[in-house]
C-alpha cells in the first residue's frame, strides 16, 4: 500500500471520529492559504487544523513535528494545529504531535476559547481554481 492510499485511510478514520462526536469539520481545504487534511470547530469553540503524516514513528524527531504543527498554526491562523502521525507510539508527549487514537480526547480537552474572527476556508478545488 503507498503512503497516499494509507493516509485516505486515515482519513476515513479521523472523519468517523468527528462524524460520531457530531463535530463541525471540514476536509481537505486550505485554511487562509495553508492547505490541510481537516479543519475542525469544536463545541468548545476556536479552531483546530490537523494534517496526516505517514512518518515511520523510529525516524520522527519530535522538534521537526512540532515545528511543522507550530508553522501551519501561524500561516492557517487557526488556535491550535497537530500533526497525526497513526502509528506514533506515546513514551512523551511531543507538541503538536497526536496519534489518531487521541484525536477524540485531544478535542475533548482543549481549554473553551473564543475566537471573533474565523480564518478563511477554501476547498481545494476553489482554491485552486482562484488562483488560476
Amino acid at each position: 500500500m503507498d503512503d497516499r492510499e494509507n493516509e485516505r485511510k486515515i482519513e476515513k478514520k479521523i472523519s468517523k471520529i468527528l462524524d460520531r462526536d457530531h463535530l463541525h469539520y471540514q476536509q481537505n481545504v486550505f485554511v487562509s492559504g495553508s492547505s490541510t487534511d481537516f479543519y475542525v470547530e469544536p463545541p468548545q469553540g476556536g479552531t483546530i487544523v490537523f494534517n496526516i503524516k505517514n512518518w515511520n514513528p523510529s525516524d520522527i524527531k519530535g522538534f521537526t513535528a512540532d515545528a511543522l504543527a507550530d508553522s501551519i498554526k501561524t500561516a492557517s491562523g487557526a488556535d491550535y494545529s497537530y500533526i497525526i502521525i497513526p502509528d506514533y507510539q506515546i513514551n512523551e508527549e511531543i507538541p503538536g504531535v497526536v496519534t489518531v487514537s487521541n484525536v477524540r480526547r485531544l478535542i475533548n480537552e482543549l481549554p473553551p476559547k473564543m475566537k471573533t474572527v474565523k480564518p478563511k476556508v477554501q476547498k481545494d478545488e476553489d482554491y485552486a481554481t482562484f488562483f488560476l
